[in-house]
């Protein structure tokens, strides 16, 4: 029997030049904004597909857990995040999902050995937009 399809992985790059959005969320929140973008990162790295949704107040209450930080400090980062192009926009707006464009191609590489291909930013966006849900 073969092994299912992984949909996770175990790492993410992360570059030693910090970019336009850690720079101002260590610039507003000082190590504070370096714990948390570096561990939604590796939440979003564990997760199946790689994104995930705190629409429902369970799952905000578990997403701020794992990434260690207070929900009111937490969703001011995630609001100034789509700013800079981290994650996206139209998920985070409309639907309050986590997605990072930048994470998806940097984990590319990572499934180029799998059968199965890495999930696009475009299939997350038809996947809500198919639920209605807003």
């Amino acid at each position: 029997m073969a092994r299912p399809e992984r949909r996770d992985a175990d790492y993410f790059p992360f570059y030693a030049k910090d970019g336009r959005t850690l720079f101002i969320l260590e610039n507003k929140y000082q190590c504070k904004g370096t714990g948390f973008f570096t561990n939604v990162m590796r939440f979003l790295t564990l997760q199946p597909d790689h994104y995930f949704c705190i629409k429902e107040e369970v799952d905000q209450l578990y997403f701020f857990s794992k990434t260690r930080c207070d929900i009111e400090s937490g969703l001011d980062m995630l609001d100034i995040m789509p700013k800079t192009c981290k994650i996206n926009t139209s998920l985070w707006v409309s639907y309050k999902v986590i997605a990072s464009p930048d994470l998806l191609t940097s984990l590319a590489d990572a499934y180029r050995k799998r059968k199965n291909r890495i999930i696009t930013i475009e299939e997350i966006e038809v996947y809500y937009r198919n639920l209605g849900v807003s």
